[in-house]
């Protein structure tokens, strides 16, 4: 949907359109995680670096709610939010 400024715009869009009862955003940098809990607070925001040779050099932004930089442990992070929703 966006790969110039920050999401958080677009991604209430997104939300007033959709109307989700859960949403979930993952993206590496900090700065997209602050413009999307400026925008969309109620969204989960994760924090992820998939790339093994920066991640340790990378500072997790206090914007999110949480780091994780695999896929098979952000899954359950993930499913997690969604517990109890119908789907």
């Amino acid at each position: 949907y966006t790969n110039q400024g920050g999401k958080g715009e677009k991604l209430r869009q997104i939300m007033d359109e959709y109307q989700p009862s859960v949403a979930v955003f993952v993206d590496d940098l900090a700065h997209q995680h602050t413009s999307v809990a400026e925008e969309v607070p109620e969204i989960f925001r994760l924090h992820m670096v998939g790339e093994p040779r920066i991640a340790d050099q990378v500072k997790t932004p206090k914007a999110a709610h949480a780091r994780i930089d695999d896929w098979h442990s952000a899954h359950g992070w993930i499913m997690d939010r969604f517990e109890g929703v119908p789907l």
